[in-house]
């Protein structure tokens, strides 16, 4: 029902060219759909999104699309696509004064990098993320971070590691 509002909504401010609004409620239907695991839909909506962005010109929405688009193709399993979204979102938040969204963003490109074996991008993006949760004061996410990481770690088979990071996230 709420994407039904949705969808009405966002064809009312295409039509008055609300930019803002645009960008507002197609990166609502994105996560939408992407919730349902529609993938391509939720790419589509992120897209419209960050073409509204771009014509409002704001700054930290386009950032944080463009990392919410990386997220989409993280979930498709597209890491190349995925960490060059994240890349550029974090190269686009650099001076944005926005934390906790560089954190998140850095946080799930380092799991791709260990992922990858990539052990020297994935710390610099674990020191970036860990430096941005601390601006942010966000406890909570670097603590889930830090689990996620434990279980990349597991999955590796590297025990120490994984218990060092579930510790560390107590």
């Amino acid at each position: 029902e709420s994407q039904s509002f949705n969808e009405k909504r966002l064809k009312l401010a295409e039509a008055n060219n609300s930019y803002k609004i645009v960008g507002l409620t197609a990166s609502n239907l994105a996560v939408s759909w992407l919730q349902k695991g529609d993938f391509e839909k939720a790419l589509g909506y992120a897209k419209k999104a960050a073409d509204a962005f771009v014509k409002t010109n704001d700054q930290r929405a386009i950032a944080g699309i463009t990392g919410e688009i990386g997220y989409i193709y993280d979930q498709m399993n597209d890491n190349a696509k995925a960490l060059s979204f994240y890349n550029d979102a974090l190269s686009k938040l650099k001076n944005l004064g926005a934390p906790k969204i560089a954190a998140a963003i850095a946080g799930r490109a380092s799991i791709i990098y260990l992922q990858q074996n990539d052990t020297t991008s994935s710390g610099s993006m674990l020191r970036t993320a860990s430096q941005n949760f601390e601006l942010g004061s966000d406890k909570k996410g670097e603590a889930n971070l830090l689990l996620r990481l434990g279980e990349v770690y597991l999955s590796k088979n590297n025990y120490a590691k994984a218990t060092n990071n579930f510790e560390q996230a107590l």
